[in-house]
């Protein structure tokens, strides 16, 4: 008797398992975009011939696999498991589906080694699934942190906070932005917002804060609820490193979103674990949230509706932090949130985002400008 199986199953922890086809369709995609004919001689210092050769090796029997898989899928599996050891990532999500389909006789198998193949597989499927999730799309995003005097905090100089932002890169710049109401709500000084790189602990230097004006079409409670500071890399980028999106290459207006397309949102949700009472400071616990585009409740925003078991959070975290989709198998940020209720959650479109960037960018080199001139 086989297992049943649907394509698209939270396991108790929230995260999918995609049909192996997702899985292939994305790795094919980023392999083709880093093509070793594109690379400078000094990237090619550390591939060897016998990475190569693994690499063609785990294809080839990935592809074989693939064609014994419905008459066979016992030889199936065999290659797979080849394709898997030869570092071709998509097969382990092939061999997690032939164990959730195909019954242990058609594998040859006892029913103690099918179940304790099954249980690992499934476990090294979902640490792929997670990585993926957590690799992509914690990147650049942080939570908001204000300090009265930037440094180590203190009983008089605490760090706290609340809400999250995003670090992002257009072109040969770089910002970090978030709701606005995340500051007016807690009437905290724009002056005072400290970027903390997550390893080193390192502060960031920012340009004065930029929201939009009375003037500008973008001006208002929801479109408008955004503001960001430019980030000064020139002081630090010698001595320090971390992470952007670049949003000059993976966006989309969420207008591009399809009813009922996935989506994941990322951010800081106020749990206890993320107040450091003893340090005067904000820990940091992030949270991926997966849902769907859902009927607007408000004009002119975008609603995602988070899926049904993921665990209630305080969504006022939430606020600021990105939110993605995948087009053409790759993550690309669509929007800010910036308000919730319940499982859903409103989010302004991306170009409102690059719209406050340009405006920054332009009131940067007027500054610039002048006092170059002075």
């Amino acid at each position: 008797m086989s297992n049943t199986n649907t394509e698209h199953v939270p396991d108790e922890q929230g995260y999918y398992y995609e049909p192996p086809s997702a899985w292939q369709a994305r790795f094919e995609h980023i392999q083709k975009s880093s093509k070793l004919a594109d690379l400078a001689p000094e990237e090619l210092e550390g591939v060897t011939l016998s990475h190569l050769r693994s690499s063609l090796l785990g294809a080839l029997s990935f592809t074989k696999g693939k064609l014994q898989k419905a008459n066979n899928p016992r030889a199936a599996c065999g290659l797979f498991i080849d394709a898997f050891n030869n570092h071709y990532v998509p097969a382990v999500f092939e061999i997690d589906h032939i164990f959730r389909t195909v019954s242990r006789t058609e594998l040859g198998m006892s029913t103690e080694d099918f179940v304790k193949a099954a249980a690992s597989w499934a476990e090294i499927a979902d640490q792929f699934a997670r990585s993926e999730l957590e690799d992509g799309l914690l990147t650049g995003t942080r939570p908001v942190m204000w300090q009265q005097h930037a440094g180590t905090p203190d009983a008089l100089n605490p760090r706290m906070g609340g809400g999250s932002f995003f670090m992002t890169q257009v072109g040969d710049h770089q910002f970090a932005v978030t709701a606005l109401h995340v500051v007016t709500n807690v009437s905290a000084n724009p002056d005072h917002f400290r970027l903390l790189l997550p390893d080193t602990k390192q502060i960031l230097p920012v340009f004065k804060a930029c929201a939009f004006d009375s003037e500008s079409p973008h001006f208002g409670e929801h479109q408008g609820d955004i503001i960001a500071w430019q980030i000064n890399i020139e002081t630090f980028k010698e001595t320090a490193e971390w992470w952007t999106w670049r949003m000059d290459t993976f966006v989309k207006p969420a207008t591009a979103l399809m009813p009922g397309q996935r989506l994941f949102a990322v951010g800081f949700p106020e749990f206890e674990e993320n107040i450091d009472l003893e340090n005067f400071d904000l820990a940091e616990y992030p949270f991926i949230a997966t849902g769907r585009l859902s009927d607007p409740f408000v004009p002119g925003l975008f609603t995602m509706e988070f899926d049904a078991h993921l665990p209630e959070v305080d969504l006022n975290g939430m606020s600021g932090g990105p939110v993605f989709a995948r087009f053409d198998e790759l993550f690309h940020y669509v929007g800010l949130m910036i308000r919730g209720n319940g499982k859903l959650m409103n989010f302004i479109s991306s170009e409102h985002v690059l719209d406050l960037f340009d405006q920054i960018l332009a009131r940067n080199n007027i500054v610039q400008t002048e006092q170059g001139s002075t």
